[in-house]
């Protein structure tokens, strides 16, 4: 199995000269998705040359991989996840011939995540739960979704009142490895892509009906109830391994007085993750432009009109934001907030029984004071968010 890295901190491909003099190192980089020896492009994405200094050369290739990897609020792989292979010569300035005396070489899968600096350089992060925190709050019947990574062998059960009520063996497949394979979500539903009622209704191809009883029995029965999720890995025999497996707790807001909004981000391990805030919200919205002053004299008329504008505006514009809270939840969520105020790529999704809407937004709360339960008792967040576009259409 190949190494895997995260790019957006530093990974640095590096030689020392073990005899002799290099002068200089010329290096090729490819970048693709797929399999990793069928798709592997014959011809270099990039090619430098670098000389050697004390002896040491070395070359960042985080930068240059992140320029191919692009995110959606899907939960698939798409091309968040690479393979990357970095080839390298190295060369004497005593060679006439030209020819290489040392190589490099390594293949390695790319993930958008990164470490903390007191992890040190580039740390390999987690093999089977690609999330940090260890509980998860959800609102009533809502859909629970966890990214795993997909080349470690393990059995994911979702367990309500200690009694298993879904069970799911995720293998990984034999033959070459495939970057659309490399993380894996599951959901208690069996639904990826459901996060309510009617959701699970249409994406099964039933007929969902608007009756008001039914929708109201529907907030008494909360089909996706679990309190814990445990996660056993295995060996690749594949024989069960009696070893302490992952715990995550659920627990579940059953507050109906604000509507629940699940924002999706791209966390440090480079997986989506979703986070529902269920307190209050309060939505705004900020306007700007130009103006200039018109001449609105008539000289046909020797007069004006007192409709008119004397003043003009132009260049009009306006954006939204909104402020979200996430009522109270468990200490374990500061590091949830850290990583989504930390993250590229966040999306909010507002969901009633009528409809779902997906909206791109960026975190604009730049600062927060950590809460734990000793000092603050209760903890809580607010978060600000801006819509990631200009409220008039005006792409071009």
């Amino acid at each position: 199995m190949a190494t895997k890295i995260n790019v957006r901190s530093p990974y640095y491909a590096y030689k020392a000269q073990t005899s002799g003099t290099w002068v200089y190192a010329e290096w090729e980089i490819r970048v693709w998705s797929g399999l990793d020896i069928s798709d592997k492009p014959a011809s270099a994405d990039y090619t430098f040359t670098k000389n050697f200094v004390n002896n040491n050369v070395n070359l960042e290739i985080s930068e240059i991989v992140r320029d191919f990897i692009e995110h959606t609020n899907e939960y698939s792989v798409g091309d968040s996840v690479k393979w990357v292979r970095v080839d390298g010569d190295f060369y004497r300035d005593t060679d006439p011939a030209g020819n290489p005396s040392g190589t490099y070489g390594l293949t390695t899968i790319a993930f958008d995540g990164y470490g903390y600096f007191e992890e040190g350089i580039n740390p390999e992060l987690s093999k089977t739960k690609l999330f940090s925190n260890k509980v998860i709050w959800r609102p009533e019947d809502e859909n629970i979704r966890i990214p795993v990574y997909g080349y470690t062998m393990m059995d994911i059960v979702m367990v309500s009142n200690g009694q298993p009520v879904r069970t799911i063996n995720h293998r990984y497949p034999s033959g070459e490895l495939d970057t659309d394979e490399m993380i894996a979500y599951y959901s208690v539903s069996g639904d990826i892509s459901a996060d309510n009622y009617k959701q699970r209704v249409l994406s099964a191809e039933g007929i969902y009906e608007t009756n008001p009883l039914l929708i109201e029995l529907d907030n008494y029965v909360d089909i996706n109830l679990v309190d814990e999720i445990r996660i056993y890995p295995l060996n690749a025999s594949p024989i069960y391994v009696e070893a302490p497996y992952e715990k995550i707790e659920v627990r579940t807001h059953k507050c109906d007085k604000y509507p629940d909004r699940k924002v999706t981000f791209v966390n440090k391990f480079g997986a989506l993750q979703d986070v529902y805030f269920f307190a209050k919200e309060v939505e705004s919205i900020t306007t700007s432009g130009e103006q200039y002053k018109s001449n609105i004299y008539d000289l046909t008329t020797n007069s004006y009109s007192t409709t008119a504008h004397q003043y003009q505006q132009f260049d009009r514009q306006a954006k939204e934001r909104i402020t979200l809270s996430t009522g109270y939840v468990s200490e374990d969520y500061n590091e949830v907030i850290k990583q989504l105020m930390m993250s590229e790529y966040v999306w909010l999704t507002k969901t009633t029984d009528e409809s779902s809407n997906i909206y791109p937004v960026i975190p604009r709360t730049s600062d927060v004071t950590f809460k734990t339960s000793l000092n603050d008792k209760l903890v809580s967040y607010d978060i600000e968010f801006d819509f990631a576009f200009d409220k008039i259409q005006n792409v071009r």
